[in-house]
């Protein structure tokens, strides 16, 4: 199912969408609900695997990351330094302010909390894009 309320593709302008996900049927569904709404779209099923996309790949505009995984803060660094305008959005099933806290104070840009609702997600993307494309 496609975004309902916003193009991603016109926000994006050609950027790609890494979804570092540590749950292969979450990652999976999540990257395939991109592709259909035309996005590239890069996995990872672990830090090591995400930060290795990080340094090799440049048109990484959105990560999409599984604050579970294992070192997900080295991810974290290394799209800061690699990707500096790339908006960064936390997963987690845990809703906690700690938490929550802990992952804006180190540069993420968003928090979602699972199970995902396609529709929020586009929708967040776009607003912290501020309706503008992502340059």
């Amino acid at each position: 199912m496609a975004c309902e309320h916003s193009s991603l593709t016109s926000h994006l302008a050609g950027a790609a969408i890494l979804v570092a996900e540590r749950e292969p049927v979450a990652r999976t569904s999540l990257s395939e609900l991109f592709r259909y709404d035309g996005l590239r779209v890069y996995e990872a099923a672990d830090s090591a695997a995400a930060i290795h996309h990080i340094k090799n790949d440049r048109t990484t505009g959105v990560i999409m990351l599984d604050t579970e995984m294992p070192s997900w803060r080295s991810v974290v660094t290394h799209a800061q330094s690699r990707l500096p305008g790339a908006l960064i959005l936390a997963m987690s099933t845990q809703d906690s302010s700690r938490r929550t806290v802990d992952a804006h104070r180190l540069g993420v840009h968003g928090y979602l909390v699972k199970p995902l609702v396609f529709d929020n997600v586009c929708e967040t993307i776009v607003r912290l894009l501020g309706g503008r494309p992502l340059r």
